[in-house]
């Protein structure tokens, strides 16, 4: 994770996100600018649910009483699922907006750093 202020690495990611549809329609650039702004949190909040979840681990302690105790996904864990079901979605979102001519381009690149 880099040390950058996430509303730093937030901007950076949304800059990059933009470079991939700078030839997007107008008309879908409405649809198209919102989507990049979630999935540039999406990324950075899911960056840093790893780090959290490498040093805090995958799974917590319960207790919930005398005889109910045992371990649970942390709300780390939970929270990373979340995310990245909805990462997933906006990603195909952004591919299927794509033009044609820049669709091979663009899902290489989002794969590779959405992977």
């Amino acid at each position: 994770m880099a040390t950058n202020k996430p509303k730093n690495r937030v901007k950076a990611e949304k800059q990059r996100l933009l470079s991939l549809f700078a030839g997007i329609d107008e008309n879908k650039r409405e649809v198209v600018l919102p989507l990049i702004d979630r999935a540039a949190f999406l990324r950075v909040a899911l960056e840093d649910l790893e780090s959290e979840m490498l040093v805090e681990g995958f799974t917590e302690d319960y207790n919930n009483g005398q005889h109910q105790s045992g371990k649970k996904k942390s709300a780390a864990a939970q929270s990373h699922d979340a995310f990245t079901k909805n990462l997933n979605a906006i990603t195909k979102t952004l591919i299927d907006l794509v033009p044609p001519a820049q669709k091979a381009g663009a899902i290489e690149e989002l794969a590779a750093r959405f992977a």
